[in-house]
């Protein structure tokens, strides 16, 4: 179980309005209603606060703030299959970079092809 909680898996699809590149791990169950909330200034979710794991609330945020100040989006996901580890319940959590054409540089023809 603790080499899943290490694994990240990250993709990258190229899309008509430009790419998308997604982040995914196992992190601490986000409920729907602290989604939203993810990338606020010091917000650490119920779960996350309950489970002793450290945090201060400021790696979302300082990502979403990087992001905004790009000029790319960001969203938060947390689904999937609930796991249990050490009384801690854990699924996959998501982070989407949402990069829009004028963004982009040139996109290799193959890549296009291959992931449009």
């Amino acid at each position: 179980m603790i080499c899943e909680l290490k694994k990240i898996d990250i993709t990258f699809k190229h899309t008509k309005k430009g790419a998308l590149i997604s982040v995914s791990s196992l992190g601490v169950v986000v409920d729907d209603d602290d989604l939203p909330k993810l990338g606020t200034r010091w917000f650490r979710g119920r779960r996350a606060r309950a489970s002793g794991v450290q945090g201060e609330g400021l790696g979302l945020y300082a990502i979403k703030e990087y992001m905004k100040q790009s000029g790319l989006g960001i969203k938060f996901k947390s689904r999937g299959k609930v796991v249990e580890y050490q009384g801690i319940e854990y699924r996959d959590f998501i982070v989407e970079i949402i990069i829009d054409k004028c963004h982009l540089k040139s996109v290799p023809a193959d890549v296009a092809e291959n992931h449009g």
